[in-house]
């Protein structure tokens, strides 16, 4: 029986995530203090509260291995758990210099980031996690004060204890975790940290080469990026798709990723596109772009190396949905399929958003009307969301569900799931073992074309 693939996950390790690491602490924490905004607590809100910090240990857990082998080993001992064997994977690279460069392109010998740019990204991101760390000592002292009451039904007094206990330590834990980050980024320069990043995942690929694929993340503001991606991808390797994720700050139709487009349609090279609007985004308020943006007030429109600024600043509220938005909106991928309608692309995560479902209806259009565009589930924790994306699986014609992907976002979708162990257990309830073979083995070997 031929091996699943997982389509979309990540083998990143500690080296690679430090900074990645610190912001999706930033953005999860902010969770943690929903419930003193209410007037009274209870104990399904204090649960909620403690399964949150759960998350975030796990993912922390995870992030911090010390090689990406380590990364690998542990997601393969979970498919184990679950499906009694190991999965092939495509594991997506990431651009990370870009988030902190967002508003220029670098020439060959300028990759590396000022001491006096670096001292002012800290120092706003320092601010934060100070503010950070007085809430969450705040949250503790708050807690500790808490005692059994009518507002506890569901918890006697000791598991009301044992879970103080518990929160007391995860809160402990984080503190040391947001201290220890910003310490590392008054050290650390970005010099060849996408090239460290890709060589772990090549050593990874030498190591399994029936099992790991992985694709290569072009960014069209990196020096010769267009020679990097054509001497990098092939049907050989070492590198097998494209990696995309325009919300770190450029369009979907720069002109380098045209060429790059062009490139992937004549070699049938695949390419996966983040396509939601959570997950990441560039940390700069103003960038410099070379295609079309979505508008928020006129629609499309072309820049032309044209400045453009975000209304909500970086760490802002819903600031990583404006840049999804503007960057990334699937309008925008519609007119990337007219020019090269026989690209393989996958717009990944189903358009998944919080506020709807626009963006997945607009992609299972697109799927119905080009018949080289994918979709991946990946990332999707809740099973209530899951339970509605197969129903747009369930509901289509056969040659639609020959483009839906199996996906896992490992290890970033620990952060919403209690583990992976959960994730791995709604996809088993929800498709059968029929209709997981054709999302998980079927599909994705079309998509990769590969016998394996």
């Amino acid at each position: 029986m031929s091996k699943p693939v997982d389509i979309h996950c990540h083998v990143f390790n500690r080296d690679i995530l430090t900074y990645r690491i610190l912001f999706n602490l930033i953005e999860s924490l902010v969770f943690a203090f929903i419930y003193r905004q209410k007037k009274k607590v209870n104990s399904n809100e204090i649960t909620a509260f403690a399964g949150e910090l759960r998350r975030i240990v796990n993912f922390l857990k995870a992030a911090m291995k010390e090689s990406s082998v380590e990364v690998y080993n542990e997601m393969q001992a979970e498919y184990s758990k679950v499906y009694n064997q190991d999965f092939i994977i495509t594991p997506l690279t990431f651009d990370l210099y870009f988030c902190f460069k967002g508003s220029m392109r670098i020439k060959k010998k300028e990759e590396e980031i000022s001491g006096e740019e670096m001292k002012s990204l800290t120092g706003n991101i320092n601010r934060r996690v100070l503010v950070l760390l007085d809430k969450l000592e705040d949250e503790k002292v708050s807690l500790f004060k808490l005692k059994k009451h009518e507002n506890f039904p569901s918890l006697t007094t000791k598991e009301l204890e044992k879970l103080k206990d518990e929160i007391g330590s995860m809160i402990d834990f984080f503190k040391g975790k947001l201290n220890s980050a910003i310490s590392e980024m008054r050290e650390v320069k970005l010099v060849g940290s996408f090239k460290k990043q890709l060589n772990e995942v090549v050593q990874l690929r030498d190591l399994y080469p029936d099992r790991v694929f992985p694709f290569f993340a072009v960014d069209p503001r990196r020096f010769n990026i267009v020679n990097m991606a054509k001497k990098n991808v092939s049907k050989n390797g070492p590198f097998f798709g494209i990696k995309i994720y325009a919300p770190n700050g450029y369009s979907p139709t720069d002109p380098d990723l045209l060429k790059i487009y062009e490139f992937c349609v004549n070699e049938n090279i695949p390419v996966t596109a983040h396509c939601s609007h959570v997950g990441f985004a560039t940390f700069e308020n103003t960038i410099r772009i070379n295609g079309l943006i979505n508008h928020p007030e006129k629609g499309l429109i072309e820049m032309k190396n044209e400045k453009y600024s975000f209304s909500i600043p970086f760490l802002g509220e819903d600031w990583i949905d404006e840049r999804a938005s503007v960057l990334n909106d699937p309008a925008i991928w519609e007119e990337v399929l007219k020019k090269f309608p026989g690209l393989k692309l996958n717009l990944a995560h189903f358009g998944k958003w919080d506020k709807g479902l626009d963006w997945t209806n607009r992609i299972f259009r697109l799927m119905h009307e080009y018949p080289t565009l994918y979709t991946d589930l990946s990332c999707v924790s809740e099973i209530e969301i899951l339970e509605v994306f197969k129903a747009y699986w369930d509901g289509t014609r056969s040659d639609v569900k020959e483009r839906f992907l199996y996906g896992s976002d490992y290890y970033f979708n620990l952060l919403y799931a209690n583990s992976f162990n959960a994730y791995l257990q709604n996809f088993r309830e929800l498709f059968s073992d029929n209709e997981f073979n054709q999302i998980a083995v079927v599909n994705p070997r079309k998509f990769l074309e590969i016998d394996i």
